[in-house]
């Protein structure tokens, strides 16, 4: 469920206002902690970004694996959040 959460938004092509920031800098290397691949998803090529812990596979975030996950859950219980905070582009 966690990846399939951090994941859509890149899989979806939606842009998160925390990472506009980097937009503003010049090209630099920059060590990310995050999972979601948002930061890379954000700021294309202008920056070399080092994922310390590697980052989930944007397929994970596609409308079939969520789905997939919503049946798996019926059996768990486990409720999958709202993606809406993040914008369209």
């Amino acid at each position: 469920m966690m990846q399939h959460v951090l994941a859509a938004p890149v899989y979806h092509n939606r842009i998160s206002d925390s990472y506009r920031v980097f937009r503003l800098f010049r090209p630099a290397t920059v060590v990310n902690y995050n999972h979601d691949g948002m930061l890379a998803h954000s700021t294309g090529l202008r920056h070399r970004i080092i994922n310390m812990h590697g980052i989930v596979d944007p397929r994970y975030g596609s409308p079939e694996m969520g789905k997939l996950i919503e049946r798996l859950g019926e059996y768990d219980g486990l409720p999958v959040p709202s993606s809406r905070l993040l914008k369209n582009p």
